[in-house]
């Protein structure tokens, strides 16, 4: 409840994703939620350290958007500056909803950095992504504890994702 009253606080209506697909150019704070597949580099295991893996995607960062109108008329490609990544956050809740209280969890946890670039599908708040980013040290939430990793991961993946807007700084 508490994070549904966050982002319906902060951000913009419905529709919104459209901006990105009909304007020239837009520059957003930009979250999205769904599914991923990609390959990940975990620096603490010591043997086979590149493994593929699935999940929960809920990347948030600052997008850079321009409408496509060829071959793929009123859709939109965005280049995508992530900073934070709460997907264990949110594959933790979906799998664990009777839980009253998270584990704590800092920025620290959930920091990821990388770029990515994301397709605006037309007619639908709905995206498709490639990003490659530092992998956050947040490895897993358990409702008695959290698994950090104090090495440096990185990964690269593909989501389809719910566009969520949530902030323009330009249109």
């Amino acid at each position: 409840d508490q994070v549904r009253n966050a982002i319906e606080a902060i951000a913009l209506p419905v529709g919104s994703a459209s901006i990105k697909k009909k304007s020239k150019f837009n520059i957003s704070l930009n979250a999205y939620v769904g599914g991923f597949w990609g390959n990940e580099y975990i620096a603490d295991k010591t043997t086979k350290k590149w493994n593929q893996i699935t999940g929960m995607a809920a990347p948030l960062g600052v997008n850079f958007s321009w409408p496509l109108n060829v071959p793929f008329k009123e859709g939109s490609i965005s280049a995508f500056l992530s900073l934070i990544d709460v997907g264990a956050i949110a594959s933790f809740r979906l799998n664990d909803d009777s839980t009253a209280n998270l584990p704590e969890v800092s920025l620290q946890n959930i920091f990821a950095p990388g770029l990515g670039i994301i397709y605006g599908v037309p007619k639908w708040p709905i995206s498709i992504g490639y990003t490659f980013q530092l992998g956050p040290a947040l490895r897993e939430i358990k409702a008695e504890a959290i698994t950090v990793s104090d090495r440096l991961n990185v990964r690269w993946q593909f989501f389809l994702a719910v566009d969520i807007p949530l902030v323009n700084f330009y249109t």
